[in-house]
């Protein structure tokens, strides 16, 4: 299946790609890195098939990836009356999930240091 062209503005796509790279680092797959990026650059929630549209990927990836980072606390499902569907947003409680991951890998580094 050939690659969705993203709708997002040439600007806008380098910084959820920046974005997605440092997520990269921190042990997060790309597309997750992107979803996040574009929800933080986002003034509303978004739909699946919105940040399908505007990342060209896959509505089954965004849905994985949503699902993955809902469940870490990064982002938030919501809805909107007499819409059936989901939407996502950055959680508004991010900072503790994202600490909590950081001080969850120190005593890792720690050991690797040491040996």
């Amino acid at each position: 299946m050939p690659r969705r062209a993203a709708t997002l503005q040439p600007s806008t796509a380098q910084l959820v790609e920046r974005i997605a790279l440092f997520f990269e680092t921190e042990g997060f797959s790309r597309i997750g890195g992107r979803i996040f990026g574009r929800l933080l650059l986002s003034e509303a929630p978004l739909s699946l098939d919105g940040l399908a549209a505007d990342l060209g990927a896959s509505k089954a990836s965004i849905s994985t990836e949503t699902r993955a980072l809902e469940r870490r606390g990064i982002l938030e499902r919501t809805g909107r009356p007499g819409d059936r569907r989901v939407y996502y947003q950055v959680a508004p409680t991010l900072p503790l999930p994202t600490m909590q991951l950081r001080l969850d890998r120190w005593p890792e580094r720690v050991r690797l240091m040491q040996r």
